[in-house]
């Protein structure tokens, strides 16, 4: 168990070196990865996995998912980003993807919150009554 809180905070070390003014930076990741390429830490599998599952976590936080049962337009989806990048106080990008169980609405989802307005989310929290 104290392992694996070693390399938890180990991968935690290297997250925040890889850090440049609050967002993930690319040439600080590939200079993370030289470093651990260069001085293997114990446990260098570990170690990398967890620093892998930090940054992914990381990015996901400045990605706002928009799922629609349409396509959506250009403005609207400048219109999400902007809305959910002052509320989180960071850049987020909106990407959009085609869900057709939705029905109509939309669904955003940034790293681990979502927000929902979709008839299908209506209708199930209808059936649940």
């Amino acid at each position: 168990m104290a392992l694996d809180k070693q390399i938890q905070q180990l991968a935690k070390v290297f997250l925040e070196a890889s850090m440049e003014e609050g967002s993930i930076s690319a040439s600080r990741v590939t200079e993370v990865l030289r470093y651990i390429e260069e001085n293997s830490p114990r446990h260098q599998i570990a170690v990398l996995k967890a620093y892998q599952r930090f940054v992914r976590i990381e990015l996901e936080k400045h990605i706002a998912h928009v799922e629609s049962a349409t396509d959506l337009s250009d403005s609207v989806l400048e219109n999400i980003s902007a809305a959910m990048s002052t509320r989180y106080n960071r850049t987020i990008k909106a990407i959009a993807s085609k869900n057709e169980n939705l029905i109509a609405g939309i669904r955003v989802r940034v790293g681990c919150d979502v927000f929902e307005d979709s008839i299908a989310n209506q209708l199930s929290a209808l059936q649940s009554l």
